[in-house]
């Protein structure tokens, strides 16, 4: 990770707080008003999990300069219906 920048595990009791479940507010929203919005998926609950969360963070500080955003993710973002317009998306 970048200098200054460290990954915490989801669920990590960090300086008296856990992580598991926190807010994501903004992302949320992002990720609705883009993956999820014209997703055909009927479960959608999965396109706010962690991956999907740093995904979009990583797309949108990206904006309209260009980079590569790479992350290492299970089967499921290649197969699963909920993902589609992400991948469609990237």
């Amino acid at each position: 990770p970048p200098s200054g920048f460290s990954l915490i595990p989801l669920g990590t009791n960090f300086a008296g707080h856990v992580t598991k479940n926190r807010p994501y507010d903004a992302i949320d929203e992002r990720i609705r008003e883009t993956y999820a919005k014209d997703s055909t998926a009927r479960l959608k609950n999965k396109l706010y999990d962690p991956y999907v969360r740093f995904f979009r963070w990583a797309i949108d500080r990206l904006g309209t300069n260009p980079g590569i955003v790479c992350f290492v993710s299970n089967n499921s973002f290649i197969d699963h219906d909920a993902f589609m317009e992400c991948r469609s998306i990237c």
